[in-house]
């Protein structure tokens, strides 16, 4: 590059500061840039439904999505999901994170359900424009990705938090979201990308 070809060395200094500058420094940081870039589209393209976060755990990144995607008015409920109890070191209590909500807003609303049985999502009747997959099961994640895939209003987005992680040779859910999306007569569109495993995809009606 053109502003590089006069340099005779580089500081280590400079290197360091700059790598700090740019590392993630917030364990939500992806997600929070997500709900972000995702606001114009939800405004201009007039997509409107629920919310829904698959593994919400504390419910952080649902309090972020109310605060910063209420203001689109595309958005008709904010649900967190989750097992809410002791799990490969995830610990969460089903009444302090409602009691915490409740403070917050009443459109913030979650559902205690074991995501890993199947059966389990027919309890779930909601139109969705947003879908937030955090998963930390394999059958959770299938899951939650069918669920949807099925559910989604056309030009909903769907952000899965561990796309690019592998399973043996292949990405975990890549061959699941071809099949649900033939399954459910849907297409998809590639929106972005969230490092180091995070995809961003707009599923619409064919």
């Amino acid at each position: 590059m053109k502003a590089n070809k006069n340099k005779r060395k580089f500081n280590i200094s400079e290197i360091k500061k700059n790598i700090l500058k740019l590392d993630t420094s917030y364990t939500h940081e992806r997600k929070i840039q997500f709900l972000l870039d995702i606001r114009g589209y939800l405004i201009i393209n007039k997509v409107r439904g629920s919310y829904i976060e698959f593994g919400s755990f504390l419910s952080e990144m649902q309090v972020a999505a109310f605060h910063i995607l209420s203001k689109t008015n595309s958005i008709s409920n904010f649900f967190g999901i989750d097992i809410f109890k002791k799990f490969q070191g995830f610990n969460s209590s089903y009444e302090k994170v409602q009691k915490d909500l409740k403070k917050i807003s009443t459109k913030l609303k979650i559902i205690k359900l074991d995501l890993s049985k199947k059966k389990n999502l027919t309890k779930l009747d909601h139109s969705i424009n947003i879908s937030v997959i955090d998963c930390n099961e394999k059958r959770s994640l299938i899951n939650s990705l069918e669920y949807s895939i099925k559910n989604i209003v056309s030009g909903g987005i769907i952000y899965i938090d561990d796309y690019f992680v592998l399973d043996q040779d292949n990405l975990m859910l890549k061959s699941s979201l071809k099949k649900f999306i033939n399954k459910y007569n849907k297409k998809s569109e590639f929106f972005k990308t969230y490092p180091p495993f995070g995809l961003a995809i707009i599923i619409l009606d064919k």
